[in-house]
């Protein structure tokens, strides 16, 4: 099935944001720098503005494919969870998006277990969306605090790899609504291989990254995840996501194909 892009072009829509830029500055001291930096970018993508060469381009569209192409046609009473959202940025570029395709933006909800990311968050939030559309939630990935199938759309970028994946995978499933959407988007051995290789002078660095390797390939051959902290963290190829998901009543419906982080959309059975 054909795919359509969310591309943000000036000619499409250009927002004005000065307020929201103001309170970012004004409330990013001692906030996490990645965490303003993804906003900043976030920023520059809804007005236009061309962002800095060092930027990742798989971030943005935060959501790359419209869920309508799927059959989900979000309304304004429709639910989108992000699972690891930090401080909004992705569900703000996702709102801004369907806003400057005329379409509705449905209800929001954020979680992530980094307080200070939710607060920020919560007040900029004030500032973007409107009243009773976006909530932000302390929880983790492995224990959400959502009814089953209380969601149409669901999101998890570049976290599972952190999380016990297995039982969070399960917790996403559970929260997606019969004919709802997941996009998921992991750390494969390609992006930890790349990571060693561009930390080789700094052998604590490589190895931090050789943990995350070595734990998913016991990952990969024998499906069980390491317990120990330090090898929590776990490569994910796009096979074995696959498969956990299938297992979970998710089907695939596209793929980005990127050898590192593959993102990939499925449907809940």
């Amino acid at each position: 099935m054909g795919v359509r892009v969310l591309r943000l072009v000036e000619e499409e829509f250009q927002l004005e944001s000065p307020r929201l830029r103001r309170e970012l500055e004004r409330l990013c001291a001692g906030a996490d720098p990645y965490v303003v930096r993804m906003w900043r970018e976030a920023l520059s993508e809804a007005d236009g503005i061309e962002r800095a060469p060092h930027s990742d381009p798989l971030v943005f569209p935060y959501v790359p494919i419209s869920p309508e192409a799927f059959g989900v046609f979000l309304s304004a009473r429709s639910r989108v969870l992000d699972l690891g959202c930090l401080a909004g940025f992705g569900l703000y570029d996702f709102s801004r998006r369907r806003q400057a395709l005329g379409r509705p933006v449905p209800r929001l909800f954020g979680v992530d277990v980094d307080r200070p990311s939710l607060a920020l968050g919560q007040a900029l939030g004030a500032s973007w969306a409107a009243t009773g559309q976006l909530t932000f939630q302390l929880a983790t990935g492995e224990a959400l605090p959502h009814a089953s199938g209380s969601f149409d759309f669901v999101i998890a970028r570049s976290v599972l790899q952190y999380l016990r994946i297995q039982p969070a995978l399960e917790e996403l499933a559970r929260v997606t609504r019969p004919g709802g959407l997941v996009l998921l988007q992991v750390h494969g051995p390609g992006y930890y291989l790349h990571q060693i290789a561009r930390h080789v002078h700094l052998p604590l660095q490589a190895a931090y990254y050789g943990r995350a390797l070595a734990s998913g390939a016991l990952l990969a051959v024998s499906g069980v995840q390491p317990r120990h902290r330090w090898f929590s963290e776990a490569a994910i190829t796009a096979g074995r996501l696959v498969a956990s998901c299938r297992d979970l009543g998710l089907s695939p419906l596209w793929t980005n194909r990127h050898p590192a982080r593959p993102l990939t959309l499925f449907r809940k059975r």
